[in-house]
């Protein structure tokens, strides 16, 4: 029997797909063995050519939320829960440290407000004195 190799680019993958691609590629009819590695963003096929069709892998996989992107054909989208999922604590890891920058610059814009209040009254205070003094020495 002869084996061929069939690499498929996946998009947007993580930990919960590598299963979900490993475990249901090896149900579809010519695939022997699938592996995924979620760095490169690869699954791995081997299979039987008599056997192996990639619009049926496609098809099969369509059940879990993976989609074929109509300007890659040969790639893979995905979007189930999980990836979705991870997508948002991301998001919201994002709008949290962003939340956190605007409060710190919020803070260090009101230090130098206060600061800069600060330096104009002694200023007014300098020149109510001088004021005094140019009064107490005219006089």
């Amino acid at each position: 029997m002869e084996v061929n190799e069939k690499n498929i680019p996946i998009e947007y993958n993580c930990a919960s797909c590598k299963k979900i691609l490993e475990d249901s590629s090896r149900n579809v009819e010519g695939v022997y063995y699938a592996r995924f590695d979620i760095e490169k963003g690869n699954l791995l096929l081997k299979v039987n050519p008599e056997q192996w069709d990639q619009q049926h892998l496609y098809n099969f996989l369509e059940r879990y939320s993976f989609i074929q992107t109509g300007n890659k054909k040969d790639t893979l989208l995905t979007y189930p829960f999980c990836c979705t999922n991870e997508e948002l604590k991301v998001i919201e890891k994002r709008i949290e440290e962003a939340e956190k920058k605007a409060k710190q610059d919020s803070l260090k814009a009101a230090e130098q407000e206060d600061s800069l209040s600060s330096s104009i009254n002694q200023i007014g205070s300098v020149e109510v004195i001088n004021d005094t003094l140019e009064t107490v020495l005219n006089h």
